[in-house]
């Protein structure tokens, strides 16, 4: 029998679940290209294949040292990809092997959000946007299948209007989806500009953009801070409930005459 590993061993010390509430799995971009074709048709996998919309990353591969340094290409993140062990690599992109490899991973409950999917509110290309979202979360859906008492992958929604993020939100409900994905933060940044700009004519516009700013940050503490520790106090005062309702208690004997 093979040694448990080092996660599996602090696992094995605890007395609660462990919950992965921020996992990522890696899409295989091919298999996304298919599933964007049964989608919106090949037109829209070759506008996709031609947009870099891995922040740069496939712009700057296909550069030469020449070009780099004539245009002072910055290297793009790479660190996301796990290539040194096979294996690794392989679960990071398979579903079912990363369900497999949970108690391994000493993990009890992952919710996977998208890798190449987290570049798609960069594409420029609107139609394709919204194509891409869609064809991401039918094929999330259908590689999560059977997974799902521990592996669940979250929905990628639209954030542009309100009118396709409820239109991809009701979709991704009734493929089963219970996860969402929504931009904040990404909204955040791109205000961040128009916040602090002093050009003519900031004035009508940076208190628009303060407020996105704040509500999206607002937001992020509530969900990754505020949400979790509530979590943990409720369950560590139910644990103390049922320890002491599960207690061993003296019976009391009644009181009797002395004879």
């Amino acid at each position: 029998m093979a040694e448990k590993s080092a996660s599996a061993k602090i696992h094995d010390r605890l007395n609660h679940p462990v919950i992965d509430a921020d996992g990522h799995w890696i899409e295989f971009e091919p298999t996304l290209l298919d599933y964007l074709d049964g989608v919106a048709g090949p037109s829209m996998v070759d506008r996709l294949r031609r947009d870099d919309y891995l922040a740069g990353l496939r712009g700057w591969s296909q550069m030469s040292q020449e070009e780099r340094r004539a245009r002072r290409a910055i290297q793009p993140p790479w660190w996301g990809f796990p290539a040194r062990n096979s294996l690794d690599r392989a679960t990071a992109m398979l579903p079912r092997l990363l369900h497999e490899r949970m108690v391994e991973i000493g993990l009890d409950f992952a919710i996977a959000y998208p890798t190449l999917a987290l570049f798609f509110a960069a594409i420029r290309d609107h139609e394709l946007q919204l194509a891409a979202y869609r064809a991401y979360n039918v094929m999330a859906v259908e590689l999560f299948r059977g997974v799902g008492d521990r592996l669940i992958p979250a929905a990628c929604i639209p954030m542009h209007t309100p009118a396709e993020a409820i239109e991809e939100l009701e979709f991704a409900t009734r493929l089963g989806l219970r996860a969402m994905m929504m931009t904040d933060l990404v909204d955040a940044l791109g205000l961040l500009p128009a916040a602090l700009s002093t050009r003519i004519g900031a004035q009508t516009q940076r208190p628009l953009a303060i407020v996105v700013i704040g509500g999206a940050l607002a937001i992020l503490l509530l969900t990754r801070v505020l949400q979790p520790v509530l979590i943990y106090l409720c369950h560590r005062r139910l644990r103390i409930a049922d320890a002491r309702n599960t207690s061993p208690m003296t019976p009391i004997q009644p009181d009797r005459p002395e004879m």
